[in-house]
């Protein structure tokens, strides 16, 4: 197997936060929260953010009310250091 430097390994350079949040799912007129759920996600940005929540929640658009059925607010964010594998080695003692 073949070396690889751990610049291989890093999906992106941008730096990763760990955001606290609470997710807040909408009534279905748009107009009162129905429930609210905290919880915390890895991501590089905002909209990253966002992405994960409506995914995660299986948030959907009202085109007709110009709403989303899930939204979040921010209750803390914190820098988290990336985790680069190791090389894996050639073990069974030929180099």
């Amino acid at each position: 197997m073949t070396e690889q430097t751990p610049r291989q390994f890093a999906e992106n350079d941008a730096p990763l936060y760990e955001w606290d949040i609470e997710v807040r799912r909408r009534n279905y007129y748009g107009d009162r929260i129905e429930s609210r759920t905290p919880t915390k996600v890895l991501a590089s940005t905002k909209a990253e953010v966002t992405t994960k929540v409506r995914a995660m929640f299986g948030a959907t658009y009202d085109d007709f009310r110009k709403f989303w059925s899930h939204e979040w607010a921010l209750n803390s964010v914190r820098e988290v250091a990336r985790v680069i594998p190791p090389v894996e080695r050639d073990t069974d003692g030929q180099s």
